[in-house]
């Protein structure tokens, strides 16, 4: 078996990302003095717009609240409205403390203790939302590519490759059908239980059909991020530009190796906004003013919906509700 990660290791790697990638913007800043000027100028935005930011924030908590609403459904579970969106917010907040997601174990323990919800179920959901989160990215990825006939050919086939990948690859989990005997025969021993919960949610049509318009909208609620923050800064994006910034945007959250995707999602933005000749200063811009609009209502929120779950939850189980 491959040795795991030791917790202070993965602490010391999330640092050392984290860092490197500081490093790497200071740099690049330093290297562009000449734009320092319009660089200030990107992140001066208006409140209207911070606004709209805000909204558009507050969407994505609500979003990945309904997420895990509508799947915990299929196991019983009714959470209440400050459940599904507090837990969210908590999630968020955990993953800024935490590196590598560490916001999930917060959930994962909030419904362990009051609802006695197993692991396996637990990670059936996260299986769950990212299969159809990528289907949901890499279709948007491939029909803005398809749309977009002006970038090179160096630029739009690997993308049009890395896109047609994640989709083969997230169908195949999502579609093959898995026979838990076989399952049961790998040396995995939460890999057959995961599977059949994953099954569970598959098995109903609505819960899939409202999951899949759920990861729509989130596509939409990032890219609307993007295509706001361009045009304060007098950029106007197309359509077929806009989604196909959002997709790279929404793939990029899965790399959290750093807390929160700190510095990762930056990288995202400046580097995904090169593939359709966005300067860098604006791209970068951009990625301080989402991060740091995201963090505002994370701690504002964050605290409030932790004492509010967290501190006064008991046990329960979902027949005594």
């Amino acid at each position: 078996m491959k040795p795991k990660l030791s917790t202070r290791s993965k602490q010391i790697l999330s640092v050392l990302v984290l860092a490197g990638l500081v490093i790497w913007a200071t740099v690049y800043l330093a290297c562009q003095m000449d734009h320092l000027e319009e660089f200030k100028q990107a992140l001066a935005w208006s409140p209207s717009a911070l606004a709209g930011l805000s909204f558009l924030v507050l969407v994505h908590f609500t979003v990945l609240g309904l997420f895990s609403q509508v799947i915990l459904k299929v196991f019983g579970l009714d959470l209440k409205h400050r459940e599904w969106f507090g837990l969210a917010v908590i999630t968020t907040l955990g993953n800024y403390l935490l590196p590598f997601r560490g916001g999930a174990g917060l959930r994962a323990a909030y419904l362990k203790k009051k609802y006695s919800f197993p692991l396996t179920h637990f990670l059936s959901t996260f299986l769950a939302i990212y299969l159809l989160t990528i289907i949901t990215n890499s279709i948007a990825g491939i029909a803005s590519l398809a749309i977009l006939n002006t970038l090179v050919l160096q630029i739009r086939w690997p993308l049009m490759l890395f896109f047609g990948g994640m989709l083969c690859v997230s169908l195949g989990g999502a579609l093959v059908p898995l026979k838990s005997g076989w399952l049961k025969r790998l040396p995995l021993p939460y890999l057959s239980p995961l599977m059949e919960a994953w099954q569970s949610i598959r098995a109903h049509r609505r819960v899939s059909r409202n999951l899949f318009f759920l990861t729509i909208l989130n596509n939409l609620s990032l890219t609307f991020m993007i295509y706001l923050g361009y045009r304060e800064m007098g950029i106007d994006l197309g359509l077929a530009q806009g989604f196909l910034l959002g997709a790279l945007f929404g793939l990029g959250g899965f790399v959290s190796i750093t807390p929160a995707g700190l510095g990762i999602q930056e990288a995202v933005v400046v580097f995904s906004a090169r593939t359709i000749g966005i300067d860098p200063v604006h791209a970068l811009a951009l990625a301080v003013v989402l991060r740091v609009v995201t963090v505002f209502w994370t701690f504002l929120l964050g605290p409030l919906f932790s004492y509010l779950l967290l501190k006064k939850s008991v046990p329960t189980t979902a027949e005594n509700r």
